[in-house]
């Protein structure tokens, strides 16, 4: 396909490489993701095509500062080649990077080999040291309509956000999930998907895995993940930051899933909720 003539040019400027193509990548659910082909290497293209326009430039902003920051340490992500935040190049606000090698692998064969590589390239971006701007809860401390009066819920919404200042906070992906995540092998080569990053409670990040994880497979998987990062790292999560997590799940995730698995392995939205809740229940027996 044929990229916006603003954007190719920009792609141009940017590489010195003629564009020869572009091919949208899977999955993009935010923004549209892009494989451009130029004269000398691959590159990825992030652009901000309006679908959340109040804050992409501050998403490239933060996903640019991000790749830099990485750029000296061992995590396997991609390198920043440019930057528009404002879109005043590229037609909207873009973000330009390296293409990493690998492939996303939503269905193993060995669940917890793969389990393990999860948790360890999470402890590892952990490890870093990079700073961040602080961490701001993705999900509203309100409980929405669609909890009812469940007292997991109503429990959950009322306590996840007292997290204690003694929390050390550490650089988060704050989306790191299987999506993200890109495979060579029974390696992680690759993490991706860097635009949320920051600083704050780890428990943020590994919620995250674990609601995924109970989206995508069973709340077993979820729990298996969380002893494992907490073996590797050799510290227990709080679980307020954990249930932080889990409240981001909502009515539209039975939706937008099967769009980001597309046929990639099996999907079952109808138990999406079920095997949600049997997670938070587990999480809030910890608090």
């Amino acid at each position: 396909m044929d990229l916006d003539p603003g954007a190719a040019r920009w792609v141009e400027e940017t590489t010195g490489s003629r564009v020869r193509g572009a091919v949208p990548l899977t999955g993009g659910i935010t923004a549209a993701m892009y494989r451009v082909e130029t004269a000398d290497s691959p590159v990825v293209l992030r652009r901000w095509d309006g679908r959340i326009p109040d804050d992409a430039t501050a998403l490239v902003r933060r996903e640019a500062g991000a790749l830099r920051a990485l750029a000296a340490t061992p995590i396997p992500a991609p390198r920043l080649v440019a930057a528009d935040p404002l879109g005043a190049d590229a037609g909207v606000p873009s973000l330009l990077m390296t293409l990493v090698a690998g492939e996303v692998r939503l269905a193993p064969t060995d669940l917890d080999g793969w389990l393990r590589e999860l948790a360890a390239t999470l402890v590892a971006i952990h490890a870093t040291g990079v700073e961040g701007e602080p961490y701001v809860p993705w999900a509203s401390p309100v409980l929405p309509a669609w909890a009812g009066r469940d007292d997991r819920w109503v429990r959950a919404f009322e306590t996840a956000w007292a997290l204690p200042a003694a929390v050390q906070p550490v650089f988060l992906h704050r989306d790191f999930q299987p999506f993200n995540v890109l495979w060579q092998g029974d390696r992680v080569r690759g993490v991706v998907d860097w635009p949320g990053a920051g600083t704050g409670p780890r428990g943020i990040d590994v919620g995250h895995v674990r609601l995924n994880l109970a989206v995508l497979r069973s709340a077993a998987a979820a729990e298996r993940f969380l002893e494992l990062y907490q073996q590797l790292a050799g510290l227990e999560v709080d679980p307020r930051a954990d249930v932080t997590a889990l409240c981001s799940f909502g009515p539209d995730w039975p939706r937008f899933i099967p769009r980001q698995v597309a046929g990639r392995a099996p999907v079952d939205p109808a138990g999406m909720r079920d095997r949600v809740e049997d997670v938070l229940e587990r999480a809030l027996r910890r608090l």
